[in-house]
């Protein structure tokens, strides 16, 4: 049905739309606006399901904009005829049984037109566009992806910053036994295209923008059997290339840099403490268990020469401190149900509560700023010993609901 309203900026509107229902699984939507001072916008949504891992919504929206005025707080605006567009959809395709396709849209060509005419509240007060699109196979142990991901962020109307990986490719070799030793061995690889620019009314301002490989293999070895003790070490050797790097002022300039570095990592879970209730009376389950699992683990990264080069920019995998350890210590809960038994079919066992705590101490303070277990690391805070401590917790009762909280409390005040 037609639908009517009223605002400053856009005068009266008229909304109409034609939904089509092309089959069983797709259909679209077409819709057209019209205000009174604004002007007309038109545009299509199309969505469809092809199989269970094969779906997709895709929206496109075009609006032709009218030399308008109108008074803010006493004050009167002009807006100066433009044309503008906005695609919006996510899109998810299997590609046979172990490759899968995916695509992410959030854009729009003008922001003034995007936060000024927008009813819905999410997407008058977004300040971001995104497109990415992506391919991943898995062959055996062996794992690749290719990723194109341009996200552009304003901080006013003229000025936006760009960033992302376009392209990001990467190859992984899942953990493989190094015959009979007791050692798994494993390795990533990734090349990508860093943009990193700086935009003021469409010209580039600043451009950061480089090449990046890496490289790095990890050996890791389990040193306890016991059902009750987990402990697992592992050392990584990472190798990076950048093609720009920071000089002694912190300025990109056009001269590669080599990164090598060792990563040493214990962790230990455990011991763990079970207890088992057989509840027969219960309609839920009938049976509960109670898993409490103590967490210590120990992250160690040597020296490498000239750390002060590395560009930072915007992937969090480059904020590396050299020479640093870090302690994390938890605690996790877990509680698992069995459902009843129904015609001789045992039920299915499930984690439906977790509730975890962690803290970290750094050996550098520099370290708390980068770590990115911790949401509220930043290099805007103050450099501290100890990390936040952080509480995580999640309820599943059952495959329809699922809810997950987070909290931390900065002891360093």
């Amino acid at each position: 049905l037609p639908s009517y309203g009223s605002s400053t900026v856009r005068g009266q509107a008229i909304s109409n739309a034609f939904f089509w229902a092309i089959d069983r699984s797709q259909d679209a939507t077409f819709f057209h606006d019209w205000f009174s001072r604004g002007g007309q916008g038109a545009g299509a949504e199309y969505r469809y399901v092809a199989g269970p891992q094969s779906r997709g919504n895709v929206r496109l929206y075009r609006f032709a904009r009218q030399e308008s005025t109108y008074t803010d707080n006493g004050t009167t605006n002009t807006l100066p005829a433009s044309t503008s567009f906005e695609m919006t959809g996510t899109a998810s395709q299997a590609l046979g049984r172990t490759t899968r396709a995916h695509l992410r849209l959030e854009y729009f060509t003008d922001i003034i037109t995007q936060q000024l005419y927008h009813q819905d509240l999410y997407q008058a007060t977004r300040r971001n566009r995104t497109i990415e699109s992506g391919l991943n196979t898995v062959r055996g142990p062996l794992a690749a992806s290719a990723l194109f991901q341009r996200h552009e962020t304003f901080s006013s109307a003229t000025h936006s910053l760009v960033y992302g990986g376009t392209p990001r490719l990467t190859a992984n070799l899942a953990p493989q036994r190094l015959g009979r030793t007791p050692v798994y061995g494993s390795i990533s690889t990734e090349y990508a295209y860093l943009p990193y620019r700086s935009i003021e009314d469409g010209e580039v301002k600043l451009d950061k923008s480089l090449n990046r490989a890496d490289a790095t293999p990890t050996l890791r070895v389990p040193l306890s059997r016991l059902t009750y003790l987990s402990v697992n070490s592992s050392a990584s050797y990472r190798t990076t290339f950048y093609s720009k790097s920071f000089d002694a002022t912190g300025r990109v300039v056009p001269e590669s840099f080599l990164r090598q570095y060792l990563a040493l990592r214990t962790e230990v879970v455990g011991p763990v403490f079970t207890r088992i209730w057989d509840t027969p009376d219960s309609g839920f389950a009938e049976r509960l268990k109670h898993v409490i699992e103590p967490t210590f683990a120990v992250d160690y990264t040597t020296n490498f020469e000239s750390a002060t080069r590395t560009p930072l920019l915007s992937d969090s995998s480059d904020f590396v401190v050299a020479g640093a350890s870090r302690y994390t210590y938890g605690l996790n809960n877990r509680f698992f149900y069995r459902g009843r038994t129904v015609d001789e079919v045992r039920g299915q066992t499930r984690e439906f509560i977790t509730i975890g705590l962690q803290q970290t101490y750094y050996s550098n303070r520099q370290s708390s700023q980068y770590d990115t277990g911790y949401s509220s690391a930043s290099t805007s805070r103050s450099q501290v010993d100890l990390s936040p401590i952080a509480l995580n917790g999640r309820v599943a009762p059952n495959s329809s609901i699922d809810g997950t909280v987070r909290a931390e409390y900065d002891v360093s005040g």
